[in-house]
C-alpha cells in the first residue's frame, strides 16, 4: 500500500489531546466513462472485522456496521451506489440512506475495493468508511463505552491496514499513535451524526462531563479503565 509523505506529516502535526479519525489513504478517482468513481481498499474493511470478531469480549452483543460520513448540508444519500469491485465482478452492496452499510467479512480477490459509481459529492470520499458498533436496545442519544473501546480497535486495524508497513514503521519513529492507549487529556475521538449539545459519560450516580468540539467531536476515554465497559456516552443532540 502507498504511503504518502503528506499523510506522515499530518500523522505527526497531530495535538496530544485529540485523537484523529482514522488514516485514510485518498479514493482512487476513475477517469468518467468508467464503472467507479470513488473507490477504498476491501482490505481495510477486512481487518477491522477481523479485529471486531477478536475482541468482541468488550461488547458481546454489539453489530459492527461501516458508515460514510455525509457532508455537510447533507442529510440523506440520494441515489447512490455502493460495491464491491473485484476487477470482473461487480457486487451490490446495500448501502442506507443515511450512509450506513454491512460488510461481509468474505474471500475478496487480490485488489478489491468497496467502490461508488456516482454522486461522490453527497459524502466525504476523502475518508475511509468509518467503523460504528452499537449494541441493539440502547436509546438513540446513547453509546456504550465497550461498544467504542472495540469499535476504536477496529478502527486501528483498519487505519494499520491503509498505511502498510513502511507507513506504520514511520509513525513508531514518531512516537507512535495508538488512539485507544492512555494518554495525557486525550481519548477516542468520535464523530456524532447530529450537532451536540453537551456530552457526558454516566454509570450508576457518577457523571463526568466531556467536552464537545466544533458541534460533533467528542473525546471518549476510552482507555480510563475506571469506567466499565457498561458505563454510557449521553448524547444532547441541539434542537433541529
Amino acid at each position: 500500500m502507498r504511503t504518502t509523505l503528506p499523510l506522515l506529516l499530518a500523522l505527526a502535526r497531530l495535538p496530544a489531546h485529540a485523537a484523529p479519525d482514522a488514516p485514510s489513504e485518498p479514493a482512487t478517482v476513475i477517469v468518467p466513462g468508467t464503472r467507479i468513481a470513488l473507490g477504498w481498499p476491501y482490505s481495510a474493511l477486512t481487518a477491522g472485522l477481523a479485529r471486531f470478531e477478536d475482541e468482541r469480549a468488550l461488547a458481546p452483543q454489539a453489530v459492527l456496521r461501516f458508515r460514510l460520513l455525509l457532508a455537510d448540508g447533507v442529510t440523506r444519500l440520494n441515489n447512490v451506489v455502493l460495491t464491491l469491485d473485484e476487477g470482473d465482478t461487480l457486487t451490490p452492496v446495500p448501502l442506507g440512506e443515511d450512509g450506513y452499510f454491512s460488510a461481509p467479512r468474505m474471500q475478496a480477490a487480490r485488489g478489491a475495493r468497496l467502490a461508488v459509481n456516482r454522486n461522490a459529492g453527497q459524502f466525504d470520499g476523502n475518508r475511509t468508511p468509518q467503523p460504528d458498533v452499537r449494541t441493539p436496545g440502547l436509546p438513540p442519544n446513547a453509546r456504550r463505552l465497550g461498544d467504542l473501546r472495540l469499535e476504536c480497535r477496529v478502527k486501528m486495524a483498519m487505519a494499520k491496514e491503509v498505511i502498510g508497513f513502511a507507513g506504520s514503521l514511520a509513525i513508531s519513529a514518531l512516537g507512535g499513535i495508538d488512539w485507544c492507549a492512555p494518554r495525557k487529556g486525550g481519548g477516542y475521538g468520535l464523530t456524532a451524526e447530529r450537532p451536540v449539545a453537551r456530552a457526558q459519560l454516566a454509570e450508576g450516580d457518577r457523571t463526568a462531563p466531556l467536552p464537545v468540539k466544533h458541534g460533533r467531536q467528542i473525546a471518549v476515554p476510552v482507555a480510563d479503565r475506571s469506567w466499565s465497559d457498561a458505563a454510557l456516552l449521553i448524547l444532547d443532540y441541539t434542537s433541529d
